[in-house]
């Protein structure tokens, strides 16, 4: 614990080094707020194209969509910090000057305590 779920489109992780944007994404809140980096699992999925569709630009556009799912228990500015360092970790790899019609969004979820199963 805790999840991190990235999401992306095709044609935006085959530019960059892909196993490097993951390291940098489950690095980047190790030892943050209870998040114990040998208990960080990160994973990434895929989408073809044409099976993503991000604003006005429809398949044109690139996007990375991160979720942090994390047991119940931390403030709002716990999560907040949190989604701010993945955000800074993704945009290092995907910066809006490189990827002009790329849409880069975190957010932080938590998952129901008494029903989750490690």
């Amino acid at each position: 614990m805790p999840h991190i779920v990235i999401e992306h489109s095709k044609g935006i992780l085959t530019q960059i080094y892909r196993d490097s944007f993951m390291r940098d994404i489950h690095n980047s809140i190790a030892g943050m707020h209870g998040c114990e980096l040998d208990r960080i699992k990160t994973r990434a999925i895929e989408y073809d194209s044409g099976r993503t569709f991000v604003g006005e630009q429809g398949t044109f556009a690139e996007m990375v969509h991160i979720n942090l799912k994390l047991m119940p228990g931390r403030s709002d500015e716990d999560k907040t910090e949190l989604a701010k360092a993945l955000y800074q970790a993704a945009n290092t790899h995907v910066p809006v000057d490189k990827f002009p019609n790329r849409s880069l969004t975190v957010e932080v979820s938590e998952l129901h305590g008494p029903s989750y199963q490690p």
